[in-house]
């Protein structure tokens, strides 16, 4: 009889657990999986720094502080400026200023202009990532605010690294699909400079200079970056001194060499990581320039790009991205190795031929070597004739 009800005792603890258990996993199946950042799918149509298609992704409430959204009309054909100033009501000289244009400017088919005085909507886009791009870009490309675009992508933060190529939604305010890039000079503020003494330097009043950088008061700090309004200049959104960086290719292979240009405003040499491989720049234009060679079997996946720089005077803030590198399709090719050669094979011949190679690829100098296809190395490349002659080639090259 104690056997029955210990066992009836088990059997109802067990109904318990069972019964407890299927809400838990429930829940369980209602919360989801987190999983590693992975680039997002480009669209075909798009390009970085290029809007894509309207996006299926939810868009938020707009900011009520997002600037109003300007009319635009799209050049047909046939139309000329006199045309399209008579059908919106406005002057030629109001569509010229307002878009920046000289009197004798040629109009495109797909021109897009701005028409003065009237309103226009807001559009649900995308916008694909380009190198170092930040929200605060996105948001200003597109005439709305930061809010707008982190409430949008349902952001809990916006000082992420973000990864090149992929898309974001934006809800788009300057009167079509299209970004438009901001137009200034970047500034920074120095010991003892003021709101007033800035915009005296730059022939601009405090208000203007103050509205273009979005304060609300007159107070600014050392190393303050401030936007000075240039309508010929291309303006981005880059913290400090960065003035510009540039990836490219932006989605490269296994086996890709990757080129990176970068400018500062302030003094010293950049310097970076790509992944765990070192970046080394040397001058190059108005900036500096840095190539690094992905190893041919590099496993595919998202690489962190973190570039800074500086000198005895300081440092830079670093800039951070994150860079997908892609599987590449190589051909395969079997070779039957004869016993003569199978010492290529050792391991220890390998580590070997590994250390004279690092001994050539860890030489560096700012001399531009080549400007052309690249072919024999000529006889004053001297680090260069020295991997032509390396052993292992040389065998194979037998």
């Amino acid at each position: 009889m104690q056997k029955q009800h210990r066992l009836l005792s088990l059997l109802l603890i067990a109904v318990a657990v069972f019964a407890l258990a299927q809400p838990i996993a429930l829940m369980a199946q209602t919360q989801p999986t987190p999983t590693l950042a992975a680039p997002a799918t480009t669209p075909p149509a798009s390009t970085p720094g290029q809007p894509a298609s309207t996006p299926a992704a939810s868009t938020a409430t707009p900011d009520p502080a997002a600037p109003p959204v300007p009319r635009v009309h799209v050049v047909q054909e046939g139309e000329n400026l006199t045309t399209i100033a008579t059908d919106y009501g406005v002057t030629v000289e109001d569509i010229l200023a307002i878009n920046n244009l000289a009197n004798g400017d040629l109009l495109q088919l797909g021109q897009e202009l701005i028409i003065p005085g009237g309103t226009g909507e807001a559009i649900a886009t995308v916008y694909t990532i380009g190198a170092g791009d930040t929200l605060a870009e996105v948001a200003a490309i597109f005439n709305t605010t930061l809010a707008d675009v982190v409430a949008t992508n349902r952001l809990i933060a916006n000082e992420l690294p973000l990864i090149v190529g992929q898309t974001v939604p934006v809800v788009s305010r300057t009167g079509s699909a299209t970004p438009r890039p901001a137009t200034g000079r970047p500034y920074l503020v120095a010991a003892g400079e003021t709101l007033l003494t800035i915009a005296a330097a730059h022939n601009l009043t405090p208000a203007a200079l103050a509205a273009a950088n979005g304060l609300t008061g007159r107070a600014v700090f050392p190393g303050q970056r401030l936007r000075i309004p240039d309508e010929t200049a291309v303006y981005r959104h880059l913290p400090e001194g960065w003035l510009d960086v540039r990836v490219a290719p932006t989605a490269p292979g296994q086996g890709a060499t990757v080129a990176i240009t970068v400018a500062n405003l302030l003094p010293g040499t950049p310097a970076g990581r790509l992944g765990e491989q070192p970046l080394t720049f040397a001058p190059s234009g108005d900036g500096y320039a840095a190539l690094v060679g992905l190893d041919a079997f590099a496993e595919p996946g998202l690489y962190d790009l973190e570039i800074s720089g500086g000198d005895e005077r300081g440092l830079w803030q670093p800039l951070r991205m994150r860079l997908p590198v892609t599987a590449t399709a190589y051909d395969t090719q079997y070779v039957t190795v004869g016993e003569a050669l199978d010492g290529l094979l050792d391991p220890a011949v390998r580590a070997t031929e590994d250390e004279f190679l690092h001994g050539i690829f860890a030489v560096f100098d700012e001399t531009q070597h080549w400007d052309s296809v690249f072919t024999v190395p000529g006889d004053d490349d001297r680090h260069l004739r020295r991997l032509w002659r390396s052993p292992l080639l040389q065998r194979w090259a037998d």
